[in-house]
């Protein structure tokens, strides 16, 4: 049978407000391992993660340099350590649903080498999902780890994942998997947002305000265009973090 490893990377994802717990929960049904590399964070992100319980989360930590390059970098050295037949990249404020389960089983059994997921993001509540331009729908998150494929120069999910020829995974490749990327990030609280805001600020265009104890200021959420109610349901994992953010379509209420 064929065997799958989850990697995350991690930083201070308690304080930013990831849904990092119930997102590791939302895998575990479906893989072999979860690799976590976490940036020495200190909010307690570890000790959540260590308190799930799981014989199959595997925490390494690293210090990171904070610069464009970390996201290809840090997630990179989680795939040189992967000794699964697969590797399913998701992000800590992002979950799988557990109708997707089934599916993501017959993926691995399969002949394919990779395989698309399509993204539902969330904005500014869970309430809301975003659609169409500039919001990408579909990824490459899960492929065999002998295509080589890596994360290049910038190393998000959102771009950069390529096969040894340099082609993206997401377009050339990838077989679409009927499966789904919950992706929360732009639902999390203004406070939080904002702060997660002014890191990625101080990454990219050389601010001093990476780490200097100053409070930014909440996040301001617009309705995005193409914006439209969300009318499916969450993870089950996700009822308490989605409730706790102003959201419905919760599972059994």
């Amino acid at each position: 049978m064929a065997t799958v490893t989850a990697i995350y990377i991690t930083y201070q994802c308690l304080e930013q407000d990831y849904c990092i717990v119930p997102s590791i929960r939302s895998v575990l049904p479906v893989v072999d391992k979860v690799l976590i590399n976490d940036g020495g964070s200190t909010d307690g992100t570890k000790n959540a993660i260590v308190n799930i319980g799981s014989p199959k989360v595997h925490i390494t930590t690293r210090k990171w340099k904070h610069d464009k390059g970390f996201w290809a970098r840090e997630r990179n050295f989680l795939i040189e350590q992967v000794d699964t037949d697969w590797i399913l990249l998701v992000d800590g404020d992002e979950a799988l649903h557990e109708e997707d389960y089934p599916k993501i089983r017959r993926a691995i059994a399969s002949d394919n080498k990779a395989f698309a997921f399509k993204i539902i993001h969330f904005f500014g509540n869970p309430n809301t999902v975003a659609d169409g331009r500039p919001w990408y729908t579909k990824h490459c998150r899960l492929w065999r780890k002998n295509t080589g494929i890596r994360l290049g120069k910038n190393g998000n999910c959102a771009d950069d994942i390529l096969f040894p020829n340099g082609r993206s995974a997401h377009y050339w490749g990838a077989a679409d998997s009927g499966c789904r990327i919950f992706y929360y990030g732009w639902a999390r609280s203004p406070v939080a947002q904002g702060r997660k805001l002014r890191r990625v600020r101080a990454i990219y265009h050389g601010s001093n305000e990476f780490e200097d104890g100053k409070l930014p200021p909440p996040a301001k959420y617009v309705y995005p265009p193409g914006g439209k109610p969300f009318t499916g349901t969450h993870p089950k994992v996700m009822s308490s973090w989605v409730k706790a953010h102003g959201g419905t379509h919760v599972q059994g209420e």
